[in-house]
């Protein structure tokens, strides 16, 4: 038999602490965790400066912006983190959604799509 655990001041047992959501999320809102992650305000300027209007967060256009930030981070990790194969993983499926987006706009709006590849300085 082990020893009993101490419950913690959260109230619930956890052996490592309940924490108060509102808290944590305030805390943690504007930190930057890690340089493969976007912050919230990064993300905000993205979606700011490719939008198609006001209240644009999702179209086509935002969407690649956003993979594409994501991607060079991942891609800058990986330069420092060579065997870093989750983060790899991660990249390569931001890289197959990014296509897919990109594959659509290409077939349906193609004017769209030049916009984008111009905007973000992709490859043809």
């Amino acid at each position: 038999m082990g020893k009993a655990r101490k419950a913690s001041k959260g109230g619930r047992g956890a052996p490592w602490g309940a924490h108060d959501k509102k808290a944590c999320q305030k805390k943690w809102a504007l930190v930057e965790w890690d340089a493969k992650m976007l912050t919230r305000p990064v993300k905000k300027k993205l979606i700011g400066k490719h939008r198609i209007h006001e209240k644009d967060t999702g179209s086509p256009h935002v969407q690649v912006a956003i993979l594409t930030t994501e991607i060079d981070l991942l891609a800058k990790h990986l330069q420092e983190h060579v065997k870093d194969e989750s983060a790899r993983r991660g990249l390569l499926a931001k890289v197959a959604q990014r296509r897919k987006i990109l594959n659509y706009l290409k077939l349906h709006k193609p004017k769209e799509y030049e916009k984008v590849v111009d905007a973000n300085k992709l490859r043809k």
